[in-house]
């Protein structure tokens, strides 16, 4: 499965983007950044390898990493202009990441709620049987999802009074989105993205025989599971880690993903 676009195509959607004031600078070209840090800074490209989309945000200028794929490049833009006027959005539970219409679900959490009891209803919710195996990429991602937010709950003071987090859930009928919110803010974006690294370079089998703290086999499983993955921080305030990934497909279809990646920070 191609998910392609041609440089002149992808030029076209630039130039009609960037003629807006207030969007994000979008570019087709792997160029400095630092003249447009007070924007979103946006590369729209096909065919990176993960090892070249996740070097750009880790070790470069790029907040985000855009290509085209199963979600197509337009809705994907779409979403990004909407985020472009204002960051704080990303971090209200309102704010939606698929197309309107998308049904819509919240669920609630703290750090000891079983993480099996979620995933079981949000497969009610979606539709899905949870011992099928077009669930399994679903159950990695919300397992994860879950844990990462309930692991970082354990070790804050204010998980003494069992502090809800949420797991919001949007699916369309070729798409699902997962969203994990909590009210910490103690997400290091570079941190994670240095653990799907590693978790890439060794391998699965390697991951998890790691031992103590592991070597990224959560953060690397989100990674590969999403078409879309946005890791989103407000500093000792507010954590969502959102992964827009295909709904109830085989698993071929996940087969070719050119993923996006995006980094949003707010003080």
């Amino acid at each position: 499965m191609s998910f392609k676009i041609d440089i002149a195509e992808r030029e076209r959607i630039i130039k009609s983007l960037n003629a807006d004031p207030n969007y994000m600078y979008i570019s087709a070209k792997h160029v400095s950044m630092e003249k447009q840090s007070d924007k979103i800074c946006t590369l729209f490209e096909d065919g990176l390898s993960d090892n070249q989309l996740l070097g750009y945000l880790t070790y470069r200028n790029y907040r985000s990493i855009l290509q085209n794929s199963y979600q197509p490049a337009v809705e994907k833009l779409e979403l990004l202009k909407k985020l472009s006027y204002n960051k704080l959005n990303f971090f209200n539970i309102e704010f939606d990441l698929l197309e309107e219409g998308a049904a819509t679900r919240n669920f609630s959490f703290t750090h000891q709620t079983p993480r099996d009891d979620v995933f079981n209803e949000v497969c009610e919710f979606a539709m899905m049987d949870p011992e099928s195996a077009r669930s399994t990429r679903m159950r990695q991602t919300v397992e994860e999802l879950l844990m990462n937010a309930q692991i970082t709950a354990r070790g804050t003071k204010s998980s003494l009074g069992k502090m809800q987090s949420y797991l919001k859930v949007e699916y369309t009928e070729s798409l699902i989105a997962f969203s994990a919110f909590d009210d910490y803010g103690s997400l290091e974006c570079k941190k994670f993205l240095k653990k799907v690294e590693t978790g890439l370079a060794l391998g699965l089998n390697n991951s998890i025989n790691f031992g103590k703290g592991g070597a990224g086999l959560g953060s690397s499983l989100i990674f590969q599971n999403s078409d879309s993955l946005f890791l989103g921080v407000s500093a000792n305030k507010k954590t969502r880690v959102s992964s827009i990934m295909p709904y109830n497909v085989t698993e071929r279809k996940f087969e070719g993903l050119q993923r996006s990646l995006h980094i949003i920070e707010t003080k």
